[in-house]
């Protein structure tokens, strides 16, 4: 079993003036702005499900109950590793493993860690920051163009003009984000 959720996430990677401007929206109703916002993060998110990698800066905790020696990190770029610790069948720490001793954090972009040894526990919980940033792994632009146009498409397609239920992804935001979609095998 795995579980994996976000706690926290960091700013959303497009302004609201970029979607006005997209969007062509020059009004000034706070509250229609505050739609495309909306609109904008519900975009954002679905896309980020879609490709299965965070579009901005989040910290993630990742729950394994059955480790093996190379554990994939999902919804990468993989920044760092805050913490790898082990829990027993009381929920109770047993084990808080150490960088560059127990594990070593591979590769370059999709990371993964690497155990030397594999403790006996009943799960591991690793946290970790992952997710496109300006100092780091920037944003590419095809992704903020396909967070753009989707917010666009749920914002000429919704009844009056907002409404952030829409499920559907554009075709343009599709065809933007396939080149990063990251698929489990």
């Amino acid at each position: 079993m795995r579980q994996v959720y976000v706690s926290t996430e960091g700013t959303h990677p497009v302004s609201t003036e970029e979607i006005k401007a997209y969007v062509d929206y020059h009004g000034t109703d706070y509250n229609a702005e505050s739609v495309l916002e909306n609109l904008s993060i519900a975009a954002r998110l679905r896309l980020e499900e879609f490709c299965g990698r965070n579009f901005c800066d989040k910290t993630m905790v990742m729950i394994v109950n059955q480790v093996a020696i190379r554990q994939a990190l999902p919804y990468g770029p993989i920044n760092t590793i805050t913490s790898v610790a082990i829990y027993d069948e009381d929920n109770v720490l047993d084990e808080t493993l150490v960088a560059g001793t127990d594990y070593t954090l591979m590769s370059e972009f999709d990371k993964y860690i690497k155990f030397d040894t594999i403790s006996s526990g009943e799960y591991y919980k690793i946290t970790y920051t992952a997710g496109y940033k300006s100092d780091g792994y920037p944003l590419p632009e095809a992704l903020k163009r396909a967070i753009l146009a989707q917010t666009k498409y749920d914002f000429r397609n919704s009844s009056g003009g907002g409404d952030s239920s829409q499920t559907m992804l554009s075709n343009e935001a599709r065809l933007l984000v396939a080149p990063y979609r990251v698929y489990e095998i």
